[in-house]
């Protein structure tokens, strides 16, 4: 019998012959119809990052305007850089945008919780693990 493949968007499993055999003698009338093989749908793509959501939310956050605030006082450079860095993020660059929020968390104090309130709006948006770990202060 001669298998054929073909390009598809599924895993494809050879069936072990005494399982496809066993199928045929319970009278499976699918039996005779197929090889034995067992196409298994491959898993639903990840949801696509929504960066839009993030930046309204951000920009909208009163802690960070907070943070944001007392960081133009005390690192002025990385306050004005976090824009540029956020856009970078998004276009997959999550470097530029952990070494300035870390900057940033190094001149002034991001509290606690506000942390945990980027990092679930983050998470909620799908944004990048790597970017999400970006947000939360190292343990050094």
């Amino acid at each position: 019998m001669a298998a054929y493949r073909s390009v598809v968007t599924a895993e494809i499993r050879e069936i072990p012959a005494e399982l496809y055999a066993a199928w045929q003698a319970a009278g499976n009338p699918k039996a005779s119809a197929w090889e034995p093989w067992e196409v298994t749908p491959p898993p639903p793509p990840p949801p696509s990052p929504d960066w839009a959501q993030f930046k309204a939310t951000a920009l909208g956050s009163a802690s960070l305007n907070s943070v944001m605030a007392d960081a133009y006082q005390a690192a002025p450079v990385a306050a004005g850089a976090l824009a540029a860095a956020l856009l970078r993020a998004e276009q997959g660059e999550h470097q530029d945008f952990a070494t300035t929020w870390a900057a940033i968390g190094q001149a002034v104090t991001v509290p606690p919780e506000a942390v945990a309130g980027f990092v679930g709006v983050a998470q909620a948006c799908n944004l990048p693990a790597d970017f999400v770990a970006a947000l939360q202060p190292s343990a050094e």
